[in-house]
Protein backbone atom coordinates (compact mmCIF):
# COMPACT_ATOMS: atom_id res chain seq x y z
CA UNK A 1 0.00 0.00 0.00
CA UNK A 2 0.76 3.53 0.04
CA UNK A 3 2.07 3.15 3.81
CA UNK A 4 5.55 2.82 2.49
CA UNK A 5 5.53 5.60 0.26
CA UNK A 6 3.95 7.53 3.58
CA UNK A 7 6.63 6.26 5.12
CA UNK A 8 9.44 7.36 2.90
CA UNK A 9 8.34 10.75 3.38
CA UNK A 10 7.58 11.21 6.78
CA UNK A 11 11.59 9.78 6.87
CA UNK A 12 12.33 12.50 4.33
CA UNK A 13 11.33 15.10 7.04
CA UNK A 14 13.50 13.57 9.41
CA UNK A 15 16.17 13.76 7.53
CA UNK A 16 15.60 17.58 6.87
CA UNK A 17 15.80 17.73 10.68
CA UNK A 18 19.33 17.15 10.37
CA UNK A 19 20.03 20.41 8.31
CA UNK A 20 17.60 22.34 10.91
CA UNK A 21 20.24 22.93 13.87
CA UNK A 22 19.33 25.44 16.34
CA UNK A 23 21.89 27.71 18.44
CA UNK A 24 22.62 25.79 21.33
CA UNK A 25 26.02 26.10 23.98
CA UNK A 26 26.71 23.94 27.05
CA UNK A 27 25.43 20.59 26.27
CA UNK A 28 27.34 17.80 26.88
CA UNK A 29 28.53 15.28 24.68
CA UNK A 30 25.82 12.77 24.98
CA UNK A 31 23.23 11.81 22.86
CA UNK A 32 21.24 9.90 26.51
CA UNK A 33 19.28 12.00 28.92
CA UNK A 34 17.65 11.33 32.06
CA UNK A 35 14.46 12.86 32.65
CA UNK A 36 13.65 13.69 36.56
CA UNK A 37 11.66 15.79 39.33
CA UNK A 38 9.05 17.85 38.91
CA UNK A 39 6.58 15.30 40.54
CA UNK A 40 7.82 12.44 38.39
CA UNK A 41 7.06 8.93 40.02
CA UNK A 42 10.08 7.19 38.16
CA UNK A 43 12.23 8.39 35.74
CA UNK A 44 11.90 8.34 31.58
CA UNK A 45 14.54 8.74 29.34
CA UNK A 46 15.40 11.15 26.07
CA UNK A 47 17.65 9.69 23.04
CA UNK A 48 18.53 11.82 20.26
CA UNK A 49 18.63 9.54 17.18
CA UNK A 50 19.98 9.41 13.95
CA UNK A 51 17.50 8.21 10.88
CA UNK A 52 19.64 6.39 9.05
CA UNK A 53 20.69 2.27 8.57
CA UNK A 54 24.19 2.88 9.05
CA UNK A 55 25.73 0.34 10.96
CA UNK A 56 28.18 2.54 13.45
CA UNK A 57 25.12 4.29 15.03
CA UNK A 58 23.59 0.96 16.40
CA UNK A 59 27.01 0.31 18.11
CA UNK A 60 25.76 1.36 21.11
CA UNK A 61 26.88 0.56 24.50
CA UNK A 62 24.49 -1.73 26.90
CA UNK A 63 23.68 1.48 28.49
CA UNK A 64 21.84 2.69 26.50
CA UNK A 65 19.86 -0.48 26.16
CA UNK A 66 19.58 -0.88 29.90
CA UNK A 67 17.92 2.25 30.00
CA UNK A 68 15.61 1.14 27.17
CA UNK A 69 14.97 -2.21 28.80
CA UNK A 70 13.90 -0.64 32.55
CA UNK A 71 11.13 1.74 30.51
CA UNK A 72 7.42 0.64 30.20
CA UNK A 73 6.66 2.46 27.31
CA UNK A 74 8.41 3.95 24.33
CA UNK A 75 7.83 7.32 22.76
CA UNK A 76 9.17 7.72 18.56
CA UNK A 77 8.41 10.56 16.65
CA UNK A 78 5.68 8.37 15.04
CA UNK A 79 3.69 5.31 15.24
CA UNK A 80 5.52 3.93 13.11
CA UNK A 81 2.72 0.74 12.45
CA UNK A 82 -0.16 3.70 11.86
CA UNK A 83 0.16 5.44 9.47
CA UNK A 84 -3.02 6.03 7.12
CA UNK A 85 -2.41 5.96 3.47
CA UNK A 86 -5.36 7.67 2.54
CA UNK A 87 -4.88 10.46 4.62
CA UNK A 88 -1.41 10.93 3.92
CA UNK A 89 -2.11 11.22 -0.33
CA UNK A 90 -4.35 13.72 0.75
CA UNK A 91 -2.22 15.58 2.41
CA UNK A 92 0.84 15.00 -0.44
CA UNK A 93 -1.22 16.38 -3.03
CA UNK A 94 -1.10 19.65 -4.27
CA UNK A 95 -3.67 22.05 -5.69
CA UNK A 96 -5.78 20.04 -8.25
CA UNK A 97 -5.04 23.51 -10.38
CA UNK A 98 -0.91 23.16 -9.43
CA UNK A 99 1.19 20.28 -11.20
CA UNK A 100 4.90 20.00 -11.04
CA UNK A 101 4.78 20.68 -14.95
CA UNK A 102 3.04 23.90 -14.33
CA UNK A 103 5.48 25.05 -12.00
CA UNK A 104 8.95 24.97 -13.86
CA UNK A 105 9.70 25.37 -17.22
CA UNK A 106 10.24 22.64 -19.84
CA UNK A 107 13.91 22.63 -19.78
CA UNK A 108 13.99 22.03 -15.48
CA UNK A 109 10.72 19.90 -15.49
CA UNK A 110 12.70 17.36 -18.35
CA UNK A 111 16.00 17.60 -15.74
CA UNK A 112 14.32 16.64 -12.70
CA UNK A 113 12.34 14.17 -14.96
CA UNK A 114 15.79 12.45 -15.53
CA UNK A 115 16.77 12.58 -11.93
CA UNK A 116 13.75 10.68 -10.48
CA UNK A 117 14.35 8.06 -13.36
CA UNK A 118 18.34 7.60 -12.87
CA UNK A 119 18.34 7.68 -9.00
CA UNK A 120 14.86 6.54 -7.73
CA UNK A 121 13.81 4.25 -10.41
CA UNK A 122 10.52 6.93 -10.68
CA UNK A 123 8.65 8.15 -13.79
CA UNK A 124 8.02 11.78 -12.76
CA UNK A 125 4.49 11.98 -14.66
CA UNK A 126 3.23 9.23 -11.50
CA UNK A 127 4.12 11.74 -8.99
CA UNK A 128 3.58 15.06 -10.68
CA UNK A 129 0.32 15.83 -8.43
CA UNK A 130 2.21 15.66 -5.40
CA UNK A 131 3.71 19.09 -3.55
CA UNK A 132 7.37 19.41 -4.96
CA UNK A 133 8.65 19.36 -1.40
CA UNK A 134 7.57 15.73 -0.82
CA UNK A 135 9.48 14.86 -4.14
CA UNK A 136 12.86 16.86 -2.39
CA UNK A 137 12.23 14.75 0.35
CA UNK A 138 12.64 11.88 -1.70
CA UNK A 139 15.83 12.20 -3.10
CA UNK A 140 17.50 13.99 0.27
CA UNK A 141 16.08 10.18 1.90
CA UNK A 142 17.54 8.08 -1.14
CA UNK A 143 20.68 9.62 -0.03
CA UNK A 144 20.86 9.11 3.61
CA UNK A 145 19.15 5.90 3.84
CA UNK A 146 22.01 4.10 1.82
CA UNK A 147 24.95 3.92 4.15
CA UNK A 148 28.71 4.51 2.70
CA UNK A 149 29.33 1.42 5.54
CA UNK A 150 27.76 -1.09 6.33
CA UNK A 151 24.60 -1.06 6.82
CA UNK A 152 21.43 -2.67 8.34
CA UNK A 153 17.68 -3.60 7.59
CA UNK A 154 16.00 -1.32 9.44
CA UNK A 155 16.95 2.59 10.42
CA UNK A 156 17.30 3.65 13.60
CA UNK A 157 14.27 4.74 15.09
CA UNK A 158 12.21 1.68 13.09
CA UNK A 159 14.69 -0.64 14.88
CA UNK A 160 13.88 0.71 18.41
CA UNK A 161 9.80 0.78 17.62
CA UNK A 162 10.06 -2.64 16.35
CA UNK A 163 11.89 -3.88 19.46
CA UNK A 164 9.86 -1.57 22.19
CA UNK A 165 6.43 -3.93 20.34
CA UNK A 166 8.30 -7.12 20.57
CA UNK A 167 8.84 -6.95 24.44
CA UNK A 168 5.29 -5.94 24.43
CA UNK A 169 5.96 -2.68 25.62
CA UNK A 170 3.34 0.34 25.33
CA UNK A 171 4.83 2.49 22.35
CA UNK A 172 3.16 5.29 21.01
CA UNK A 173 4.40 8.57 18.39
CA UNK A 174 5.11 12.14 19.62
CA UNK A 175 3.42 13.14 16.47
CA UNK A 176 0.88 11.91 13.59
CA UNK A 177 1.88 11.40 9.96
CA UNK A 178 -0.41 14.69 9.36
CA UNK A 179 1.20 16.90 11.72
CA UNK A 180 4.76 16.12 9.76
CA UNK A 181 3.82 16.25 6.76
CA UNK A 182 1.89 19.55 7.04
CA UNK A 183 5.32 21.26 8.44
CA UNK A 184 6.44 20.86 5.36
CA UNK A 185 3.77 21.97 3.33
CA UNK A 186 3.92 25.55 5.07
CA UNK A 187 5.95 26.99 1.93
CA UNK A 188 4.05 28.17 -1.30
CA UNK A 189 3.95 26.02 -4.00
CA UNK A 190 6.29 28.34 -6.36
CA UNK A 191 8.95 28.13 -3.27
CA UNK A 192 8.82 24.33 -2.79
CA UNK A 193 9.78 24.33 -7.14
CA UNK A 194 12.69 26.31 -6.55
CA UNK A 195 13.79 24.26 -3.71
CA UNK A 196 13.57 20.96 -5.66
CA UNK A 197 15.17 22.06 -9.12
CA UNK A 198 18.00 23.82 -7.10
CA UNK A 199 18.76 20.54 -5.64
CA UNK A 200 18.65 19.11 -9.07
CA UNK A 201 20.79 20.96 -10.49
CA UNK A 202 23.56 20.51 -7.51
CA UNK A 203 22.82 17.57 -7.10
CA UNK A 204 26.41 16.12 -8.80
CA UNK A 205 28.33 18.67 -6.37
CA UNK A 206 26.18 17.37 -3.67
CA UNK A 207 26.77 13.87 -4.64
CA UNK A 208 30.48 14.42 -5.11
CA UNK A 209 30.53 15.92 -1.51
CA UNK A 210 28.18 13.53 0.31
CA UNK A 211 30.89 10.64 1.32
CA UNK A 212 33.06 13.24 2.77
CA UNK A 213 29.49 15.19 4.53
CA UNK A 214 28.53 11.75 5.60
CA UNK A 215 31.53 10.50 7.14
CA UNK A 216 31.80 14.07 9.04
CA UNK A 217 27.92 14.23 10.19
CA UNK A 218 28.04 10.61 11.05
CA UNK A 219 31.50 10.94 13.00
CA UNK A 220 29.96 14.49 14.77
CA UNK A 221 27.21 12.23 15.96
CA UNK A 222 29.02 9.27 16.99
CA UNK A 223 30.97 11.60 19.82
CA UNK A 224 27.54 12.73 21.25
CA UNK A 225 28.20 16.50 20.02
CA UNK A 226 25.73 18.40 19.83
CA UNK A 227 27.33 21.38 19.44
CA UNK A 228 29.88 19.75 16.62
CA UNK A 229 26.68 19.01 14.65
CA UNK A 230 25.71 23.05 15.22
CA UNK A 231 28.70 23.73 13.68
CA UNK A 232 28.32 21.45 10.73
CA UNK A 233 24.54 22.84 9.57
CA UNK A 234 24.46 26.58 10.97
CA UNK A 235 25.12 27.82 7.85
CA UNK A 236 22.90 25.93 5.80
CA UNK A 237 20.11 28.16 3.97
CA UNK A 238 17.07 27.24 5.03
CA UNK A 239 13.75 28.99 4.63
CA UNK A 240 12.82 30.41 8.12
CA UNK A 241 9.50 29.71 7.70
CA UNK A 242 9.72 26.37 7.28
CA UNK A 243 13.05 26.36 10.24
CA UNK A 244 10.61 27.35 12.46
CA UNK A 245 7.52 24.60 11.64
CA UNK A 246 10.10 21.88 10.91
CA UNK A 247 11.66 22.39 14.75
CA UNK A 248 10.33 25.12 16.74
CA UNK A 249 6.76 24.61 16.37
CA UNK A 250 7.13 20.11 16.77
CA UNK A 251 9.51 20.91 19.38
CA UNK A 252 6.64 22.13 21.82
CA UNK A 253 3.98 19.85 20.66
CA UNK A 254 6.11 17.15 20.85
CA UNK A 255 7.43 18.51 24.40
CA UNK A 256 3.60 18.74 25.69
CA UNK A 257 2.99 15.36 24.72
CA UNK A 258 6.43 14.07 26.90
CA UNK A 259 5.27 15.61 29.72
CA UNK A 260 1.53 13.78 29.47
CA UNK A 261 3.37 10.56 28.93
CA UNK A 262 6.24 10.22 31.44
CA UNK A 263 3.57 11.28 34.63
CA UNK A 264 1.93 7.55 33.33
CA UNK A 265 4.68 5.67 32.76
CA UNK A 266 8.69 5.69 32.54
CA UNK A 267 8.90 6.20 28.76
CA UNK A 268 12.23 6.07 26.53
CA UNK A 269 11.68 8.92 23.86
CA UNK A 270 13.35 8.75 20.50
CA UNK A 271 13.58 11.11 18.28
CA UNK A 272 15.97 12.71 16.24
CA UNK A 273 18.73 14.34 17.36
CA UNK A 274 18.02 17.98 16.15
CA UNK A 275 15.45 18.27 18.45
CA UNK A 276 17.39 18.00 21.43
CA UNK A 277 19.59 20.97 21.80
CA UNK A 278 18.91 24.95 21.40
CA UNK A 279 16.95 27.41 24.04
CA UNK A 280 13.63 26.07 22.25
CA UNK A 281 14.49 22.41 21.91
CA UNK A 282 13.02 19.54 23.87
CA UNK A 283 15.73 19.63 26.71
CA UNK A 284 15.90 23.22 27.12
CA UNK A 285 11.97 22.90 26.97
CA UNK A 286 11.92 20.49 29.86
CA UNK A 287 13.83 22.26 32.25
CA UNK A 288 12.12 25.27 31.85
CA UNK A 289 8.73 23.22 32.38
CA UNK A 290 10.63 22.22 35.95
CA UNK A 291 12.47 18.77 35.00
CA UNK A 292 15.73 17.85 35.81
CA UNK A 293 17.56 16.85 32.47
CA UNK A 294 20.92 15.54 32.81
CA UNK A 295 23.24 13.48 30.31
CA UNK A 296 24.15 10.01 30.69
CA UNK A 297 27.76 9.57 29.54
CA UNK A 298 28.37 6.40 27.10
CA UNK A 299 30.26 5.36 24.25
CA UNK A 300 29.95 3.34 20.98
CA UNK A 301 31.62 0.76 21.61
CA UNK A 302 29.74 -2.08 20.38
CA UNK A 303 28.37 -3.74 23.73
CA UNK A 304 24.51 -3.10 23.23
CA UNK A 305 24.36 -3.95 19.35
CA UNK A 306 23.32 -7.52 19.50
CA UNK A 307 21.10 -6.68 22.10
CA UNK A 308 19.64 -3.75 19.94
CA UNK A 309 19.44 -5.67 16.29
CA UNK A 310 17.97 -8.99 18.06
CA UNK A 311 15.95 -7.55 21.06
CA UNK A 312 13.61 -10.27 20.67
CA UNK A 313 16.17 -12.89 20.79
CA UNK A 314 17.86 -11.15 23.52
CA UNK A 315 15.71 -10.10 27.07
CA UNK A 316 16.97 -8.33 29.56
CA UNK A 317 16.73 -9.05 33.33
CA UNK A 318 15.78 -5.55 33.63
CA UNK A 319 12.35 -5.12 35.08
CA UNK A 320 9.80 -1.99 34.63
CA UNK A 321 10.16 0.18 37.17
CA UNK A 322 6.47 1.57 36.14
CA UNK A 323 3.87 0.35 39.20
CA UNK A 324 2.21 -2.43 38.14
CA UNK A 325 -1.15 -0.25 38.59
CA UNK A 326 -0.75 1.23 35.39
CA UNK A 327 -2.25 -0.61 32.41
CA UNK A 328 -1.75 -0.30 28.94
CA UNK A 329 -4.80 0.38 26.29
CA UNK A 330 -5.47 -3.04 25.18
CA UNK A 331 -5.45 -1.57 21.12
CA UNK A 332 -1.79 -0.97 21.55
CA UNK A 333 -0.69 -4.44 23.44
CA UNK A 334 -0.60 -6.35 20.68
CA UNK A 335 2.88 -9.11 20.66
CA UNK A 336 5.02 -8.05 17.61
CA UNK A 337 7.18 -10.59 15.30
CA UNK A 338 9.36 -10.18 12.44
CA UNK A 339 7.95 -11.11 8.93
CA UNK A 340 8.95 -15.02 8.77
CA UNK A 341 8.87 -17.51 6.95
CA UNK A 342 8.06 -20.15 9.71
CA UNK A 343 4.15 -20.07 9.26
CA UNK A 344 3.63 -21.23 12.99
CA UNK A 345 4.68 -17.95 14.71
CA UNK A 346 1.59 -16.79 12.46
CA UNK A 347 -1.77 -16.47 14.68
CA UNK A 348 -5.42 -17.21 13.40
CA UNK A 349 -7.50 -14.48 13.19
CA UNK A 350 -11.22 -15.40 13.49
CA UNK A 351 -14.25 -13.05 12.33
CA UNK A 352 -17.51 -14.53 13.38
CA UNK A 353 -19.77 -12.16 11.58
CA UNK A 354 -17.61 -12.68 8.55
CA UNK A 355 -17.26 -16.58 9.19
CA UNK A 356 -13.77 -16.71 7.63
CA UNK A 357 -10.61 -17.00 9.25
CA UNK A 358 -6.99 -15.68 8.29
CA UNK A 359 -3.78 -15.84 9.16
CA UNK A 360 -2.00 -12.98 10.26
CA UNK A 361 1.88 -12.25 11.52
CA UNK A 362 0.49 -10.52 14.59
CA UNK A 363 -3.19 -9.48 16.03
CA UNK A 364 -4.64 -7.46 13.68
CA UNK A 365 -6.44 -4.12 14.22
CA UNK A 366 -10.04 -3.90 13.74
CA UNK A 367 -12.51 -1.18 12.26
CA UNK A 368 -16.21 -0.89 10.92
CA UNK A 369 -17.23 1.82 8.05
CA UNK A 370 -20.44 3.09 6.65
CA UNK A 371 -20.06 3.99 3.05
CA UNK A 372 -23.48 5.08 1.01
CA UNK A 373 -25.53 2.25 3.54
CA UNK A 374 -23.15 -0.01 2.99
CA UNK A 375 -21.35 -1.85 5.98
CA UNK A 376 -17.27 -3.17 5.97
CA UNK A 377 -15.67 -4.44 8.40
CA UNK A 378 -11.52 -4.41 8.25
CA UNK A 379 -8.85 -6.41 9.97
CA UNK A 380 -5.20 -4.75 9.32
CA UNK A 381 -1.53 -5.34 10.21
CA UNK A 382 1.07 -3.12 9.00
CA UNK A 383 4.39 -4.13 9.84
CA UNK A 384 8.02 -2.33 9.58
CA UNK A 385 6.57 1.36 9.71
CA UNK A 386 4.33 0.33 6.14
CA UNK A 387 7.36 -1.73 4.71
CA UNK A 388 4.43 -4.63 4.21
CA UNK A 389 0.61 -4.53 4.71
CA UNK A 390 -2.21 -7.67 5.13
CA UNK A 391 -5.93 -6.67 4.96
CA UNK A 392 -8.54 -8.90 5.10
CA UNK A 393 -12.45 -7.55 4.82
CA UNK A 394 -15.85 -8.24 3.85
CA UNK A 395 -19.03 -6.42 2.76
CA UNK A 396 -22.56 -7.77 3.25
CA UNK A 397 -25.10 -7.23 0.64
CA UNK A 398 -25.24 -3.97 -1.35
CA UNK A 399 -25.73 -5.29 -5.02
CA UNK A 400 -24.11 -8.26 -6.90
CA UNK A 401 -20.81 -9.37 -6.98
CA UNK A 402 -19.76 -7.74 -10.10
CA UNK A 403 -20.68 -4.57 -9.15
CA UNK A 404 -18.82 -5.04 -5.77
CA UNK A 405 -15.85 -6.49 -7.30
CA UNK A 406 -15.75 -3.71 -9.99
CA UNK A 407 -16.38 -0.55 -7.43
CA UNK A 408 -13.64 -2.64 -4.97
CA UNK A 409 -10.80 -2.22 -7.82
CA UNK A 410 -12.02 1.30 -8.83
CA UNK A 411 -11.63 2.45 -5.28
CA UNK A 412 -8.03 0.78 -5.12
CA UNK A 413 -6.60 2.43 -8.46
CA UNK A 414 -8.20 5.96 -7.03
CA UNK A 415 -6.63 5.13 -3.57
CA UNK A 416 -2.86 4.42 -5.07
CA UNK A 417 -3.19 5.99 -8.20
CA UNK A 418 -1.32 3.02 -9.51
CA UNK A 419 -1.06 1.00 -12.59
CA UNK A 420 -2.54 -2.33 -12.79
CA UNK A 421 -0.60 -4.94 -14.19
CA UNK A 422 -1.70 -8.11 -14.02
CA UNK A 423 -5.55 -9.20 -13.86
CA UNK A 424 -7.27 -13.13 -14.10
CA UNK A 425 -10.10 -14.49 -12.55
CA UNK A 426 -9.99 -16.43 -9.72
CA UNK A 427 -11.93 -19.15 -7.16
CA UNK A 428 -11.30 -19.14 -3.53
CA UNK A 429 -13.02 -21.40 -1.04
CA UNK A 430 -15.59 -22.03 -4.00
CA UNK A 431 -16.29 -18.05 -4.26
CA UNK A 432 -15.53 -16.70 -7.80
CA UNK A 433 -14.00 -13.19 -7.95
CA UNK A 434 -10.72 -11.33 -9.59
CA UNK A 435 -7.30 -11.07 -8.92
CA UNK A 436 -5.61 -7.57 -9.77
CA UNK A 437 -1.63 -6.53 -8.92
CA UNK A 438 -1.26 -2.97 -8.72
CA UNK A 439 2.04 -0.96 -9.44
CA UNK A 440 2.39 2.27 -7.42
CA UNK A 441 5.21 4.89 -8.47
CA UNK A 442 7.72 1.83 -9.64
CA UNK A 443 8.58 1.41 -5.90
CA UNK A 444 4.91 -0.29 -4.15
CA UNK A 445 2.98 -3.65 -5.30
CA UNK A 446 -0.31 -3.95 -4.25
CA UNK A 447 -2.15 -7.36 -5.09
CA UNK A 448 -5.60 -7.51 -4.40
CA UNK A 449 -8.07 -10.38 -4.08
CA UNK A 450 -11.71 -9.79 -4.60
CA UNK A 451 -14.15 -12.71 -4.70
CA UNK A 452 -17.87 -13.75 -3.17
CA UNK A 453 -21.18 -13.94 -3.96
CA UNK A 454 -24.47 -11.97 -3.59
CA UNK A 455 -24.39 -11.85 -0.41
CA UNK A 456 -21.40 -10.76 0.82
CA UNK A 457 -18.14 -9.88 -0.81
CA UNK A 458 -14.26 -10.31 0.45
CA UNK A 459 -10.94 -8.90 -0.32
CA UNK A 460 -7.66 -9.64 0.94
CA UNK A 461 -5.16 -6.93 0.22
CA UNK A 462 -1.04 -7.45 0.53
CA UNK A 463 1.61 -4.69 0.06
CA UNK A 464 4.99 -4.86 -0.33
CA UNK A 465 8.33 -2.79 -1.83
CA UNK A 466 9.14 -4.22 -4.81
CA UNK A 467 12.76 -4.50 -4.09
CA UNK A 468 11.37 -6.80 -1.57
CA UNK A 469 11.37 -10.17 -3.15
CA UNK A 470 10.86 -12.56 -0.65
CA UNK A 471 7.11 -13.05 -0.45
CA UNK A 472 6.75 -16.30 1.18
CA UNK A 473 4.56 -14.35 3.12
CA UNK A 474 1.97 -13.53 0.92
CA UNK A 475 1.07 -17.48 -0.06
CA UNK A 476 0.76 -17.75 3.88
CA UNK A 477 -1.38 -14.88 4.42
CA UNK A 478 -3.71 -15.70 1.12
CA UNK A 479 -3.67 -19.37 1.04
CA UNK A 480 -4.98 -19.15 4.67
CA UNK A 481 -8.31 -18.01 4.34
CA UNK A 482 -10.75 -20.22 5.10
CA UNK A 483 -14.36 -20.32 5.47
CA UNK A 484 -16.33 -21.02 8.65
CA UNK A 485 -18.94 -22.69 9.13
Amino acid sequence: MLNTFSRRLALGIFLLGWQLFTYCSGYAQSLLWKIEGNGLQFPSYLYGTMHVRDKRVFEVSNIVIDKFESCYAFAAELALDSINPAEVMALLKSNTSVSLKSLLSKRDYKRVKKVFKQKLGIELETVDHLQPVHLLTLLQENDLMNPRTGGVEKFLDQQLYDNAKARGMYTTGLEDVKEQLRALSSLSSDTQALMLIEAVKNLDKVEAQSDKHQKILVETYLKGDLEGLLKLFKNEEIPELMKTQLLDVRNLHMTQRIVALIHKYSTFIAVGAAHLPGEKGIIQLLKDKGYRVEPIPFQFDGTGFERLVNSSRHKSGQVSITPASFTVPAQETLDSKEITSNEKEWIVYKSQNGKYSVKFPEKPNETKNEVEGKISYTAMVIKNGGMKSYTASYLRGGGSLEKNISEKIDEALRQFNGKVTKQKDITVQGLKGKEIVIEVMSMIEVTLKIFGNNEITYSLSYSRMLSDTDTQDREIFFNSFQLLK
